[in-house]
């Protein structure tokens, strides 16, 4: 169990109340595992795979982190500024491997 309210673990079998703030509004460990993947997803669709990463480490799930941490090393985005029918402005946010950089560079020309 777990508090809402304050965010404390709760060890109790059955408690009615948290024992630390008094809340009755608790919550079970299943519902929190739960709310917690429908986050995960959220941040895996927008590419956010550093973050899903830790996300799933606190939740155990090592396989899924070790992916989403693979992800995120191999993972780029890449914005450009088109001015005249010209790219003005090219931004990439991760490593180019070579034979990606030469398709950018070919695609620009």
């Amino acid at each position: 169990m777990k508090c809402a309210d304050c965010g404390e673990e709760i060890l109790q079998k059955y408690p009615w109340k948290c024992p630390y703030c008094g809340s009755a509004n608790l919550i079970s460990s299943k519902d929190v595992v739960s709310n917690s993947i429908v986050e995960i997803e959220k941040l895996e669709k927008a590419g956010k795979y550093e973050a899903t990463a830790l996300r799933y480490e606190k939740l155990e799930m090592l396989d899924k982190a070790k992916e989403c941490k693979r992800m995120a090393e191999t993972s780029y985005a890449i914005s450009a500024k088109i001015k005249n029918g010209k790219v003005s402005i090219l931004v990439w946010n991760a490593p180019i491997v070579g034979h990606l950089n030469h398709y950018l560079q070919k695609t620009i020309r």
